[in-house]
């Protein structure tokens, strides 16, 4: 099915009144590290228990089925399908079952009073485990007794709750937020580390790790509708940028480059634009200037993403050592998650990864601790591998059109986070894991596209598609593909009058003698997830 949306969105083609259907921290896994040391006994109880859109040239429909998974027998190779990922990922589940202790939790670093025990329970519910499961309900009646001091036990029994979604959880949740803006490193971004956290209550000087940590907390308390001041977004953008150093981060200024702390910066980067608002249309004065014109000088997230595909490898940790893979794949999972990439460099990077730790889990007792000479600790290198392969379970429901020169991301690309929203919104809504993805369209095969149902291609200039690509397009649509034309015109955007012309061409060769028409107030676009209404569209919106 073809929609053509705004500016001339909201249409249809027709041919005889008909519709077309066809913790852990870089540092702390280090072997010299005195937070490796396991607490000699079970821990006990915690301490104490407290107990404005900008109107841009389209309009958001969300389509009301889902059809593929990242994880398809068609996009991986014979040597890791579908269900091979799933017996692993199973396997890896029972493990975490075993190692639970009887009070909810897993035995804990010192230093830390639940930071691990939230690591485990965040991945068995990122795996799939019911909220209702007993070993779930377990772990969170352990995990509500602390109020953790520690950035790692704040950061990730924050994400915990997050991932659940219990109303119930939401002031321990502000409490947690409360907790790491109050910690947030004050200061010189640069000489000070202002922006960064520390281990908690003074322990360390602040180090991109922990700060990467606190992030990924805030971020998604925010997702949960928690008020976060800007500002803590900005200071901490403030450390990121200038460590970035050929592209890549890494752990100290002395170090060398690492693909964990590099999928760290470009991870932390994105949530610090997100909490700014640096990546939405800004208002000046009475004009509006469109998210796709605010970037000035290189993008240290493109800066970063180019240095990890030259770079790549899931052999070990590019730049790091034995004992940080685990916690390198866990990092790469959500550099992949948040933009979209299917492809970082030339690889792919979850088929890759698959493979890597399906070969490396004990296929007797189900659990990963690598191969090197010195071993991770098991329930932690587990959880780190459960949270990337489970990645894969997460249905595409959407993709974005990449197409022109490499270098150039606002012809295709001029709202980057508008993808990453909507799923977000729809995740709400569906109270399920989804992702999204961005496709190169003039080199994807017919089987790449079909992995999204619905693929969107935006843009202002005339589109330019060699012969074979629109054919591919085509195929898409015939097998069943919806793809959804955006027109960058209006509010800060622009002009997109080449665009429309093109997309109207494209269609005249597709579908000779169809017409494009607006819907109908009566289809059932306008109210199959949510009601809207048509006849309140402006005119210069269509």
């Amino acid at each position: 099915m073809v929609k053509l949306q705004p500016s001339f969105g909201g249409w249809r083609i027709s041919r005889n009144q008909g519709l077309i259907s066809s913790p852990f921290s870089e540092n702390r896994m280090r072997s010299d590290c005195r937070y490796l040391r396991r607490d000699s006994q079970i821990p006990g109880k915690g301490g104490r228990f407290g107990g404005g859109t900008t109107r841009t040239a389209a309009l958001i429909v969300v389509i009301g089925w889902t059809w593929s998974t990242l994880i398809s027998p068609q996009s991986l190779q014979a040597a890791v399908d579908a269900p091979t990922v799933q017996r692993s990922i199973d396997r890896g589940i029972a493990y975490l079952r075993k190692t639970q202790n009887q009070q909810g939790g897993w035995t804990e670093f010192s230093g830390q009073s639940c930071g691990l025990s939230s690591l485990c329970t965040l991945a068995l519910l990122t795996a799939g485990v019911a909220k209702d499961d007993p070993a779930i309900l377990r772990a969170m009646r352990y995990l509500r007794e602390f109020e953790p001091r520690e950035t790692y036990s704040v950061s990730l029994q924050t994400l915990v709750y997050c991932q659940l979604g219990a109303a119930g959880d939401l002031p321990r949740i502000r409490r947690n937020v409360e907790w790491l803006i109050a910690n947030q490193r004050q200061g010189d971004p640069v000489s000070e580390r202002g922006g960064s956290w520390d281990y908690g209550g003074g322990r360390g000087g602040g180090d991109p790790s922990n700060a990467q940590f606190a992030l990924l907390a805030l971020g998604a308390a925010q997702e949960r509708g928690i008020e976060i001041d800007p500002e803590v977004f900005r200071r901490s953008m403030a450390y990121w940028i200038p460590r970035q150093r050929e592209g890549g981060w890494s752990y100290g200024n002395s170090r060398s480059l690492s693909g964990s702390m590099t999928c760290a910066g470009i991870a932390s980067t994105i949530i610090c634009r997100g909490g700014i608002g640096e990546m939405e249309a800004q208002a000046n004065g009475n004009q509006i200037r469109c998210c796709g014109q605010a970037e000035e000088g290189p993008d240290p997230v493109e800066l970063g993403l180019r240095w990890l595909g030259s770079n790549f490898t899931l052999q070990v940790n590019p730049g790091g050592d034995s004992l940080t893979f685990f916690y390198y794949i866990y990092a790469l999972e959500r550099v992949g998650r948040l933009t979209g990439r299917r492809f970082i460099g030339e690889h792919d990077w979850y088929r890759e990864g698959a493979e890597r730790l399906v070969s490396l889990q004990d296929q007797f007792a189900g659990f990963w601790a690598g191969n090197g000479i010195m071993e991770e600790n098991r329930d932690v290198a587990t959880s780190f591998a459960l949270l990337f392969l489970s990645k894969g379970k997460r249905q595409v429901v959407i993709g974005r059109g990449k197409y022109g020169r490499p270098e150039s991301t606002q012809a295709w690309q001029q709202h980057p986070s508008a993808l990453r929203e909507l799923v977000r919104h729809v995740e709400r809504d569906w109270g399920r894991d989804l992702t999204w993805q961005n496709i190169d369209i003039e080199s994807a095969s017919l089987q790449d596209l079909l992995q999204t149902p619905v693929l969107v291609i935006s843009g202002r200039e005339s589109l330019q598609l060699r012969a074979d690509v629109s054919e591919r397009l085509k195929q898409y649509i015939d097998q069943g593909g919806c793809l959804l034309f955006e027109a960058d015109a209006g509010d800060g955007c622009g002009e997109a009058t080449g665009f429309e012309q093109s997309v109207r061409s494209l269609c005249a060769d597709w579908f000779e003698g169809a017409a494009l028409e607006r819907l109908p107030p009566t289809h059932p676009i306008w109210s199959a997830e949510h009601k809207a209404d048509p006849t309140a569209i402006a005119a210069d919106f269509w």
